[in-house]
């Protein structure tokens, strides 16, 4: 059996076609981002810190003050408040 030109062309395509969906397949195996469970934590925990900081510390100083937030979470159960008794009121 003689290999020309056209055989070897037919083999090799018909290889591609076969391997290419296989190589697909194993490569849309999950796996996760972080392999180590212990980091994955501390990230999550670093991040989760950085967030409430980034809530609850004053605009002017970075730092949290504890007073000035139990101020601020009064006033805004206030404004609740007044805004539900408004909407109440205004329905009849």
């Amino acid at each position: 059996m003689k290999l020309n030109f056209k055989t070897l062309a037919y083999f090799v395509s018909g290889a591609i076609m076969i391997v290419a969906p296989l190589t697909l397949i194993k490569s849309s195996h999950y796996s996760p981002r972080f392999e180590d469970a212990e980091k994955n934590k501390a990230q999550s925990w670093a991040g989760a810190e950085a967030y409430y900081q980034m809530l609850k510390a004053d605009p002017s100083t970075g730092l949290i003050n504890e007073e000035g937030r139990a101020m601020a979470d009064q006033e805004a159960l206030l404004r609740m408040q007044n805004t539900s008794n408004f909407r109440t009121n205004s329905a009849l």
